[in-house]
């Protein structure tokens, strides 16, 4: 019943017919909202990911689709699709070598908004590249194994 008048006045309309500002509401001491979350557990190996990150059926993990594109004189874009969703933090530039190089630490991999699909920059003349991936896992715990591609490089349009 305590509110019972400051609901009526509330809801009592103004005499000279100007709008009525809402009113304060008294300033309650409470309880603290609790604190956030702690961060991950290494806060510094966290990779940029947009994806989305769900478990795909229990199938063999496999890679679908590898296109090489030219961008510039001497620099060619890898594109490696697979056939479900990979988990970002089992792929590492130590996974991936090209022509029997292993990515450079300082190399982005980019991931594609539905998680299938990782993206890279290499430099390199020729026309056909020698790709190996291993250690790459899903979202279900399925395994790549070690799969070795030999990709056309095709130029640019």
């Amino acid at each position: 019943m305590i509110f019972l008048p400051y609901t009526l006045a509330s809801q009592a309309k103004p005499k000279d017919g100007a709008p009525r500002e809402p009113p304060s509401s008294p300033e309650r001491p409470g309880p603290k909202p609790p604190p956030p979350p702690p961060s991950p557990k290494n806060p510094g190996s966290i990779k940029k990911y947009r994806g989305n990150r769900t478990y795909s059926r229990q199938t063999p993990l496999t890679i679908k689709q590898t296109k090489c594109t030219r961008t510039q004189e001497g620099k060619v874009c890898v594109e490696i699709k697979f056939n479900q969703n990979i988990n970002p933090r089992s792929l590492k530039n130590s996974s991936i070598t090209v022509d029997g190089i292993t990515l450079d630490a300082q190399k982005d991999i980019s991931f594609s908004k539905k998680g299938d699909t990782i993206q890279f920059v290499v430099e390199s003349e020729k026309n056909t590249l020698e790709i190996k991936v291993q250690e790459v896992l899903s979202f279900n715990g399925a395994s790549l194994g070690i799969v070795k591609i030999n990709a056309g490089v095709e130029d640019a349009k």
